[in-house]
């Protein structure tokens, strides 16, 4: 009678579950214990039935349960639910709500919640992970103001792990409404692999070329390479002096037309 009065926000599962056991271990003390009566069997069989109930309990007490998840679960019960005053365990009672069909569509929309967390976290971790990694920005033998991209090792790890995290949500049946937010994220990843392999590409070409064509008598003896280079080394000092300044990552790989330059560079 108390877990049927007490607001449904404030029910503590585990205590539920835990006071449930309790009750039906000391039934079987007592059917042995005590003279044949009828108070035991009945107590006994209302927490059977009790029983019965609680896995459908824990989905409606899921943490994970969001509005959109509820607004589900009011189709299904046809209860107005999100918002509404003096909701108790009798109120899913009496909507039948750990009943047949309304019990498998509740599991499946908490299934489908605890899915979807599952994942969110997992995107977290990836967005964690961009929003401070910083490219490793070095002088190119020590000057001052031209510089070369370094630790290419821990940034292809990080894209590796993050491609594999991705390409995993979007294979799960649970990507539900994260869809849009996974497919940018493919997306801006697919343009950072590439932008990425076009600067390293375009970076050793470069540190080949500059040695050769910083020799003067290089120059006089190949003129039209040599101011071909030069177009390409101002460019190439440019995106490298930029990015020493805002070495974020994902923004340099992703969102300043980088790509396109280095395919022009190459």
């Amino acid at each position: 009678e108390e877990l049927i009065e007490i607001p449904f926000h404030k029910l503590n599962i585990q205590q539920v579950v835990e006071l449930n056991t309790k009750i039906l271990k000391n039934c079987g003390m007592l059917e042995k214990n005590l003279p044949k009566n009828e108070i035991v069997p009945r107590l006994k069989a209302d927490c059977e039935e009790f029983k019965e109930k609680i896995p459908i309990l824990q989905c409606l007490r899921s943490p994970d349960l969001k509005p959109r998840h509820w607004l589900k679960i009011e189709q299904t019960l046809d209860r107005k639910l999100l918002g509404a005053e003096n909701l108790t365990l009798y109120t899913f009672e009496d909507a039948s709500a750990f009943e047949g069909e309304n019990a498998m569509a509740i599991e499946e929309v908490a299934g489908q919640a605890t899915g979807e967390a599952r994942l969110e976290d997992s995107l977290k971790k990836v967005d964690l992970i961009w929003k401070s990694f910083e490219l490793a920005v070095v002088p190119y033998r020590d000057a001052r103001d031209i510089f070369i991209l370094a630790g290419f090792d821990e940034l292809q790890v990080a894209l590796d792990d993050s491609n594999v995290t991705i390409a995993t949500i979007s294979a799960s049946r649970h990507i539900g409404s994260l869809k849009p937010r996974i497919d940018e994220w493919a997306r801006q990843l697919d343009l950072f692999g590439k932008t990425f392999e076009a600067w390293t590409t375009v970076q050793t070409s470069w540190i080949y070329l500059e040695a050769i064509f910083s020799a003067p008598d290089i120059q006089r003896q190949l003129p039209q390479e040599a101011k071909m280079f030069m177009v390409v080394d101002k460019s190439w000092k440019e995106m490298m002096r930029f990015v020493s300044k805002y070495p974020l990552a994902l923004p340099a790989m992703t969102q300043n037309g980088y790509f396109e330059i280095l395919q022009k560079n190459f």
